[in-house]
């Protein structure tokens, strides 16, 4: 079976393509506000690794390593959870309202 996910980078233009990809390591916390296209309209706080490093394979199956920290560490947790069955709502602690 292939895990795939593709997570846009911190410099907003270079597409991550993650094929089975794991988190090996992560580090601190930060508290973002996520929201999700499967939960349109639902926003909440979660709390999620500062730091986190994946491991996986490119789209030509290169092994690929990536650490990174702000939204992009969260989209890695994000989208791997979602490879594992998982939604953010279920790490909401506070739940946002946007008027």
């Amino acid at each position: 079976l292939k895990r795939l996910v593709l997570v846009l980078d911190e410099d907003d233009e270079t597409v991550l393509v993650l094929v089975n990809p794991e988190i090996v390591a992560t580090e601190g916390t930060q508290t973002p506000t996520e929201g999700c296209l499967s939960v349109p309209g639902v926003w909440g706080k979660t709390v999620r690794p500062a730091k986190v490093t994946v491991k996986a394979q490119n789209e030509f199956g290169e092994p690929v390593t990536y650490t990174r920290t702000g939204i992009t560490a969260v989209c890695f947790c994000h989208e791997l959870d979602h490879l594992d069955g998982h939604l953010f709502r279920e790490r909401v602690t506070e739940y946002v309202h946007f008027d």
